[in-house]
């Protein structure tokens, strides 16, 4: 998440220091992201919330001048995402990345189960301390990490995590999932692209470390 969370942009020479001391190792992660499920495999296996996956993939058509942002960036990208299929907000998200990677050849798209991808979540958590999914990684050609984004956009957390402290999150549930519809992405792949454009000046960004 960007905007009100704070966000921290590293330089590339900096950005080994202060990564967590436990941050799992490249080599685990090239293997994680080479098992790890394409998105129409993923897509095709989505039982819980079905009929929002299929909605939000119908829906999923990214704007032009995010395409053109993302393929200005040029060279090879990853994008890990460690997500479940009854994760409303992986629903709210991932189809809307994977319409851009279909975009934009320079993007290769992977999603991992948290069963594998526990380390990465605990590493990279929410601004209030949880792991999370989707917790997205972008990553270089030789599997480093560049930049991550962290569950949902920051609009949605203004008034998503009021109703976490109320307890009231389920009652909540239908104003988020329709602001995923009428945002259509745009948030999302906005973040994930500014993300990018910081990867290939050398700088990493990242919320909460």
């Amino acid at each position: 998440m960007l905007g009100p969370v704070t966000t921290l942009v590293l330089s590339s020479a900096l950005c080994a220091a202060v990564l967590p001391a436990d941050d799992p190792a490249t080599d685990s992660l090239r293997q994680v992201y080479e098992s790890a499920s394409t998105w129409e495999v993923f897509f095709e296996q989505a039982d819980a919330r079905r009929e929002m996956w299929i909605e939000h993939r119908a829906n999923a058509t990214p704007h032009p001048d995010l395409v053109d942002r993302a393929e200005a960036v040029g060279g090879s990208w990853r994008i890990l995402a460690i997500a479940v299929d009854a994760c409303s907000d992986s629903v709210g998200t991932l189809p809307y990345v994977a319409s851009l990677v279909d975009a934009v050849p320079s993007l290769d798209f992977r999603i991992a189960h948290p069963d594998i991808g526990q380390p990465w979540m605990d590493a990279f958590p929410s601004p209030d301390g949880r792991a999370t999914t989707p917790t997205i990684l972008l990553l270089d050609e030789e599997y480093e990490i560049r930049g991550c984004w962290i569950e949902m956009p920051a609009s949605v957390w203004e008034f998503w995590q009021p109703a976490l402290e109320r307890g009231e999150a389920a009652a909540m549930l239908d104003r988020k999932m329709a602001w995923y519809l009428e945002d259509q992405g745009r948030e999302a792949l906005t973040d994930l692209i500014e993300i990018l454009e910081a990867a290939q000046r050398g700088d990493m960004v990242c919320p909460g470390l």
